[in-house]
């Protein structure tokens, strides 16, 4: 005879077992079935950039209005959206990087520029009806600082809405939610923040 040990024990390897296929087929089921959100439109207003007081980086404070629907994100597998802006934009050249730097295979990359990409706004959307964003006159949590101690001179820049949905069980999946339509130029430094 078996000890009620060895059948607890059976039973719990067999509900676990079980459980991990479960789970397996869920997230299987919903990564083949990936929701995309509506192409929404992103709108920078102003660009403000001052010197730093104390550092030689500028930083940047950008005012946006932002109009997207991510409502579409949500199926029954999807626990919250992580929403975020993007500031993208180039350094300009030989501002961080050296003229003649070496590339991955060794070879020499004339001019190269760095690809900067700055989360300046993020939002977390727990609810399916949240996720409607309207923002007017928005602006940025974090502050823009200069990866080349300069954004004058830099390539111009543009904003991205991307956002990440995460689910219950499965993989996480990114993408882009909407796009300023034009890039814009940055602005030559004010005075020394306070």
């Amino acid at each position: 005879m078996h000890s009620t040990y060895n059948r607890i024990s059976t039973i719990l390897s067999h509900a676990s077992t079980a459980l991990m296929v479960l789970l397996g087929l869920v997230a299987a089921t919903s990564y083949l079935t990936l929701p995309s959100a509506e192409p929404g439109t992103v709108d920078v207003k102003t660009v403000q950039v001052y010197q730093e007081r104390y550092r030689p980086n500028e930083v940047a404070w950008v005012r946006f209005d932002l109009d997207a629907d991510l409502r579409s994100l949500w199926t029954w597998n999807t626990k919250q959206v992580f929403a975020y802006l993007v500031v993208d934009y180039h350094d300009a050249p030989n501002s961080t990087l050296s003229a003649n730097e070496p590339g991955a295979d060794g070879a020499i990359v004339e001019g190269r520029k760095a690809e900067n990409s700055i989360v300046a706004w993020d939002r977390i959307i727990r609810r399916q009806r949240d996720g409607r964003l309207r923002i007017e006159g928005g602006r940025n949590k974090y502050p823009l600082k200069a990866v080349g101690k300069k954004f004058f001179g830099a390539e111009p820049f543009r904003a991205r809405l991307m956002y990440n949905v995460q689910p219950w069980v499965g993989l996480l999946t990114y993408g882009e939610a909407g796009a300023t339509k034009n890039v814009l130029e940055w602005p030559k430094a004010q005075s020394a923040m306070q």
